[in-house]
């Protein structure tokens, strides 16, 4: 009977640090998960500004694989709109959303 109880008790704490140590793992994706999305977002910004530079009114931004399921380009476009006041656009999406073309203006 012992032996049982100790057994339960001790499934009972596999269970408790497995699921801590998902939760962590979770918490851990989405941090850098935000991280890439901030560096997409300066990556376009960056290079609106060179282009803006060059005189070149749109240029073409390609997502990886993993972007698109991370965050959609969608919520992408609208901040990176938000952060240039408006003066990058996003124009069309092909390809199911691997790139996006932007206009400065």
């Amino acid at each position: 009977m012992r032996h049982e109880n100790a057994l339960y008790i001790l499934l009972c704490v596999v269970r408790l640090l497995t699921d801590k140590l998902i939760k962590m793992k979770i918490i851990i994706n989405k941090t850098k998960s935000s991280q890439r999305k901030k560096e997409v977002i300066n990556e376009i910004l960056s290079e609106a500004k060179e282009c803006a530079e060059q005189g070149i009114s749109s240029f073409t931004y390609h997502f990886k694989e993993g972007e698109r399921s991370s965050f959609p380009p969608p919520m992408i476009n609208i901040s990176v709109e938000k952060a240039s006041e408006g003066t990058v656009k996003c124009g069309y999406r092909s390809d199911y959303g691997t790139h996006v073309k932007y206009y400065i203006g």
